[in-house]
């Protein structure tokens, strides 16, 4: 199977099992598949509420790593998170879009003012199942309005002709929405009739939009600049379990562009330092090796890895720092084997030292199978491992990184080391 087709079954894959999953998502609007092509033009667009992205992310990584395909979470933007699969960096993908709230004018008049639905609200209406395809035809219409869609292209036509379908089938009064779609797709109507239909019946459903402040929306922007502006663009952490390249990979890559980057293990930022020399001679010297004496100073590694890291960032500006390792590393104890805790847990003060920890504008994640770390080192419990990983999607989900690169290790390794290398290029 060549690797366009692999890329295509790993999405469908993921596709079907996020169907099929008990996370409430919906497809927003159908996207066209006439030949191959077509996956990797447009995107899949689906609502979700924002605390259920999680699961879908644990969805994606867990399929993904299996098959070998990378895929890289983009959230720059605050209502709607990118998912997008690749083989290789520079090669076509295949995007998955996720909907927090649904932007879309409110007509007023001949005015239209900048609004916006949230998914909490579109999944809380009564009787949603009966409904959903009519509310998701009448948010269509209102995406048609708000791109400014030309309603003669293929992929509209095609969307309108399946709406009109599904909502011919559905039992109750849905005339006036057929109506408006036929007319529309006939060019009896314009968008902005159709839009103007559509909100009238989200109003009937409870789903009236909410206006956007100007003000607020302008501090926010703002607020979003001066943070990412402030964080690190050159130090990109690399993080994943025991056995899954990590070292490996980042020295292929390195190997093939020797002047693009440094690399740094981030051990460097406590092991160093004279507090941490001092707990460990006098504790544990001859009774552990470090890597569990580690996890008995967890604290004060946090700490002394913190107060670092902000002297560590200014001090390496000349080239990209990709550090091997990262603080999300050492905020669970009893991961590896021989440790005195008998299962895996999150450390004390888990929350503080979350919301403590410097935060790039990227990092990258190596996965793979348990039986492939296995194969390659025994450090780790299956227990631990799947502790691990789970600790890294939280992380991810909860701290405002603009990009994630998840890079699976399960067959090749040239495909993630040529995704570094790219990156790193674009950065610098």
């Amino acid at each position: 199977m060549d690797k366009v087709k692999e890329l295509i079954a790993c999405s469908e894959c993921c596709r079907q099992a996020l169907m099929d999953s008990n996370v409430k998502v919906e497809l927003l609007r159908p996207k066209h598949i006439d030949k191959k092509e077509d996956y990797f033009t447009g995107d899949y667009d689906f609502i979700v509420k924002k605390s259920d992205f999680l699961s879908i992310l644990k969805l994606f990584h867990e399929i993904c790593k299996q098959a070998g395909i990378n895929f890289e979470l983009i959230k720059k933007n605050p209502r709607k998170w990118r998912i997008e699969l690749f083989h290789y960096y520079g090669s076509s993908r295949i995007v998955y879009e996720f909907w927090f709230s649904i932007d879309l004018f409110d007509l007023h008049g001949d005015l239209k003012k900048p609004a916006y639905v949230p998914t909490e609200n579109i999944f809380a209406i009564s009787e949603y199942e009966s409904n959903r395809t009519e509310v998701l035809a009448c948010f269509y219409m209102t995406h048609l309005l708000f791109k400014d869609c030309d309603v003669e292209e293929p992929e509209q036509v095609y969307r309108l002709d399946w709406f009109i379908e599904k909502l011919k089938a559905c039992p109750g009064d849905r005339q006036a929405v057929v109506t408006m779609l036929r007319e529309l797709r006939q060019g009896q109507k314009t968008a902005f009739d159709a839009g103007r239909l559509a909100l009238k019946q989200l109003a009937v459903f409870g789903l009236a939009p909410l206006r956007f402040n100007a003000k607020t929306e302008r501090i926010k922007l703002l607020g979003r600049r001066l943070a990412r502006g402030l964080r690190p663009k050159r130090i990109l952490p690399v993080i994943g379990t025991d056995g899954t390249g990590k070292g490996t990979i980042t020295e292929l890559a390195l190997r093939d562009s020797p002047d693009l980057f440094v690399t740094y293990r981030f051990k460097n930022l406590f092991r160093k330092s004279f507090v941490y020399r001092r707990c460990y001679k006098y504790f544990y010297r001859a009774k552990l090796e470090k890597n569990l004496a580690d996890e008995k100073m967890l604290p004060l590694i946090l700490l002394l890895g913190i107060l670092k890291w902000n002297l560590f960032r200014w001090f390496h500006l000349s080239k990209v720092v990709i550090v091997d390792r990262y603080f999300v590393d050492y905020l669970a104890r009893g991961i590896r084997i021989g440790a005195d805790d008998r299962e895996p847990m999150k450390v004390a003060c888990f929350e503080p030292f979350s919301r403590l920890i410097p935060i790039t504008r990227g990092l990258f994640v190596f996965s793979c199978s348990t039986p492939t770390i296995h194969s390659r080192k025994r450090e780790l419990s299956e227990r631990s491992i799947q502790f691990m990983e789970n600790l890294y999607l939280e992380f991810v989900c909860k701290q405002p990184f603009q990009w994630v690169m998840f890079l699976s290790t399960e067959t090749e390794r040239h495909p993630a080391a040529d995704a570094i290398a790219r990156k790193v290029k674009r950065l610098v």
